[in-house]
């Protein structure tokens, strides 16, 4: 019943609501058969007001649907409609009713969130368990409603955070999550991050770079976050005064260069970028050399690289992984000239490729010489470029182009450490695709798919080093125009002294 008004205290109102066995007040009373007069006639406020009434208002509700396992947020004056319509509604006010109870229900039915594009005007200035019911106790039993089958949200950039001050267990229990992309937050003035992803079992890395430190409170902020590898951040948040078990149970937890999870260090203590000092953090300046001894696969399947970077790999904001197909979908374009001037300048100390270079795939390589085997295919009209830079001489540049999904291998020489970027051209006007929507749809809507990127170093020849041999017999082997004897498993020369 949509009424605004307190209809309680009319006179006559005898069996005023007798039968009504569906009805819903907006805050979710039911139909009390003890509560049939005008004493419920009131908009609902919930178990301390209980009415009957349905208060027509702009707000912040979730709507869930039992058929398709969504719960959608909004932000206008369409809550009883989507409750007429079959959603269980439930409002969000975190400043005036932060410890609610919600999602009590249906918690462990919501398979997906989605954030509608109304929530860019809620003006929200908390969003304290934004995706966590809360828990009650029951019988000395305590119940908490966690999200923890949700494996995904969409419409995270509809959710502005400027005005944030409290993210407190945002995210807590969302433990099926494998990313969230905060890339879309300006986190400026957030100052309690408490709980914000505790609990998150699945979480393989985050984005914190758009979060400041000032005021910053982080108690339990990653409590057993098992898997999370990576946390991207700048700044040092060691000096914040309220951080116990900030990092406790972060197992997997390993900073930019190399520093392991320690159950010793599990305040900010370690909570700025790696280097120098341990530290649990991965600077975005930071882009890990791979090894050169050993073969070393880019696999997407581990990791959700959108806005982030995985093994040195940054991807810019127009681009997407695609978990369903385990691949890397490519629409940002840039021109040779862009990219070239864009290397120079990361050579010349440059903080962050990640901002130098948008919409590409950036990592380091150590010098040395090897093969850079390529897993894609492009569309036509566009072509793969990977982009070897040489600081000082000519780069190396390779082109990839192939309709049919297939590997592409790219031969590298090279003297120094160095980076490796590999972009997307167009070769016409015609080429110009729309932005990716962040979902998994078909059709051909990027200009190139990458599906793994392998790297293969060659160990440069060392003569008769590389000959071995655990014959007891003699063998004769000619090398460098001399002949060698490999006897008992070592190398003679024809005078039989051995080689070291």
């Amino acid at each position: 019943i949509l009424c605004n008004e307190d209809w309680s205290k009319i006179s006559l109102s005898e069996d005023m609501f007798n039968g009504c066995t569906s009805l819903v007040g907006g805050m979710g009373t039911t139909y009390d058969e003890n509560h049939t007069d005008a004493a419920y006639a009131h908009p609902d406020g919930g178990k301390s007001d209980p009415g009957y009434f349905f208060e027509k208002k702009t707000e912040v509700y979730t709507a869930f649907s039992e058929t398709t396992g969504v719960l959608t947020y909004y932000y206008d004056d369409q809550r009883a409609a989507h409750q007429s319509a079959g959603a269980i509604t439930e409002n969000y006010d975190p400043e005036n009713n932060p410890d609610a109870v919600r999602f009590e229900d249906y918690h462990d039915q919501v398979l997906k969130a989605v954030i509608d594009e109304s929530m860019k005007e809620a003006g929200l200035t908390s969003m304290r368990n934004l995706f966590y019911g809360g828990y009650e106790e029951k019988n000395g039993n305590y119940i908490y409603y966690s999200l923890s089958k949700m494996t995904k949200i969409e419409g995270m950039e509809n959710l502005v955070v400027d005005k944030v001050e409290v993210m407190w267990s945002m995210f807590e229990g969302c433990s099926s999550l494998t990313s969230i992309d905060l890339s879309h937050f300006n986190a400026a003035i957030v100052n309690n991050i408490s709980g914000m992803f505790a609990d998150c079992h699945s979480l393989v890395s985050l984005d914190l770079t758009s979060f400041s430190t000032k005021y910053l409170i982080a108690i339990q902020t990653f409590r057993d976050c098992k898997a999370l590898t990576t946390i991207l951040c700048n700044e040092d948040w060691s000096k914040i005064s309220l951080s116990e078990d900030m990092f406790k149970g972060c197992t997997s937890l390993v900073g930019g260069m190399g520093t392991t999870y320690d159950e010793n260090h599990t305040d900010a203590a370690y909570a700025h970028p790696d280097g120098g000092k341990p530290g649990y953090f991965t600077s975005n300046a930071q882009l890990q050399p791979l090894p050169n001894d050993e073969t070393t696969t880019f696999d997407f399947s581990l990791i959700d690289p959108f806005g982030s970077e995985f093994l040195g790999i940054t991807l810019g904001a127009k681009d997407q992984y695609n978990a369903t197909e385990g691949r890397i979908e490519i629409t940002s374009t840039n021109t040779v000239e862009e990219i070239d001037e864009k290397l120079n300048a990361a050579f010349a100390g440059a903080a962050s490729l990640k901002s130098l270079l948008p919409g590409t795939i950036t990592f380091k390589l150590e010098a040395g010489q090897g093969e850079i085997e390529i897993d894609c295919k492009t569309v036509p009209g566009y072509t793969l470029k990977v982009r070897i830079a040489q600081y000082g001489t000519a780069f190396i540049s390779s082109t990839i182009e192939q309709a049919i999904r297939g590997k592409a291998t790219v031969n590298y020489n090279v003297t120094q450490d160095t980076y490796v970027v590999i972009y997307l051209e167009g070769t016409s006007e015609a080429a110009a695709p729309a932005r990716i929507a962040r979902s998994e749809k078909e059709g051909e809507d990027a200009g190139a798919y990458i599906y793994s990127i392998t790297i293969t170093p060659k160990k440069a020849s060392q003569g008769i080093d590389d000959v071995q041999s655990d014959q007891v017999q003699s063998t004769k082997v000619f090398m460098d125009g001399m002949i060698y004897i490999l006897r008992d498993g070592k190398i003679f020369t024809p005078t039989g002294v051995q080689v070291k």
